[in-house]
Order: C-alpha cells, then sequence, then structure tokens
C-alpha cells in the first residue's frame, strides 16, 4: 500500500512517501514558521520522486501534537483535505512519539517555553508516560531515573542542561505510521497540552 506521511508540529516539516514499509521519498528539515509555505510542494516533490500521484496514495498519516499550535493545525488541516478528498484511510500520531522509534525506548522531550517542556515516555511501542506538559525540573527529575534504565533521551533542541539524540522524524513517522489505527478524517483533532 501506497503511503504518505507528514508531520509540521515543531520546527521540522517532514514528508515521507512508503510502498508498504519501503521509504520511495523522503525530506526533513528545519523550516520553522515557513511549513504553511512548503508543505504541499515538498508532498508535490517526494510524489514525483517516488512516481507516483495522490491518486495512488492509499493511507495518510500526520503528526498531531503536542507541539507549536499553528504547525500541529497545519498537517493536520492537509490531511483531512487530502483524506477527504481523495478517499484516502487517515491515521494520526503523537509529535513527541514519532521522535523515536516503536523498537526503542527513549524519552521524547519538545520546549514548550517558559521553563517548561512536553514529555512522554516510550518503552518499545507501549507508553509509560503519556504527553504530558511539566516544569522542567520534573523533566529532568523524570530523565534520573530513565537514563540509567537505557532509555535513550531525545529532544528537538537544547533547551535543558543535557546531552540528548536529535529526533529521527523520518524514521519515527515510518514506524509508528505505517501500522496505525485508521480515524475518520472529519473527527481529526489536535493535541494541545496545558500545565496540569
Amino acid at each position: 500500500m501506497n503511503h504518505l506521511l507528514i508531520d509540521t508540529s515543531n520546527q521540522y516539516l517532514t514528508v515521507v512517501v512508503c510502498k508498504d514499509h519501503d521509504i520511495l521519498a523522503s525530506t526533513s528539515y528545519q523550516a520553522w514558521q515557513r511549513q504553511s509555505e512548503y508543505l504541499i510542494p515538498e508532498i508535490e516533490k517526494m510524489l514525483k520522486k517516488a512516481n507516483l500521484t495522490l491518486k495512488d496514495i492509499k493511507h495518510i498519516s500526520c503528526g498531531i501534537g503536542p507541539g507549536s499550535y499553528t504547525g500541529v493545525r497545519i498537517s493536520l488541516t492537509v490531511t483531512k483535505v487530502l483524506g477527504t478528498l481523495c478517499h484516502m484511510k487517515v491515521s494520526t500520531l503523537s509529535s513527541l512519539a514519532i521522535m523515536g522509534r516503536k523498537d526503542e525506548s527513549y524519552v521524547a522531550i519538545m520546549d514548550a517555553r517558559s521553563k517548561r517542556s512536553y514529555i512522554g515516555i516510550y518503552d518499545k511501542g507501549n507508553v509509560l508516560l503519556e504527553d504530558q506538559i511539566l516544569p522542567n525540573e520534573q523533566v529532568l527529575e523524570l530523565i534520573k531515573k530513565y537514563q540509567p534504565m537505557g532509555f535513550k533521551i531525545i529532544s528537538d533542541g537544547n533547551h535543558l542542561p543535557l546531552e540528548t539524540i536529535k529526533p529521527n522524524y523520518i524514521e519515527g513517522l515510518c514506524s509508528y505510521g505505517l501500522d496505525a489505527k485508521e480515524s475518520d478524517p472529519i473527527s481529526l483533532k489536535p493535541i494541545y497540552l496545558r500545565d496540569a
């Protein structure tokens, strides 16, 4: 099955075209506050590179947050429109989960500003800590607990005083998106987290 995977929930723009589990074309780069401008052209480029058209795509998956308010809405809107107009199966993914792969154990962190972080903890496809927003002090305490257990610390920036691994959004999208649960395009909603 031909699959389109997209994410614009943070500073990166990521587009992947797969046939079953084989990546045919992909791109991922920093496009902060330019995702709305670049997403459709990048989808067109990746489809062309894969020698496919939108009619060939049967399933689309996108990251739905947490992350940038506008960034989350960009990929979600494109997914809703393409899913509805092109009769594609649609699925959504946690933007924190796709920072890593299903076969890894990791703590995913994004800067939520104001000395806070979005955080999710995953262990080989199992969610140990649901996506949430926490003060950075609490995030550092959780890292102290999970890092000695072999969990990778994956972050989209350097807002915390620790060494982290940069996310590979292409691998993450493919790892989670190709087997994601199908949703109704009309009912898709973004994940916006607020302080507890």
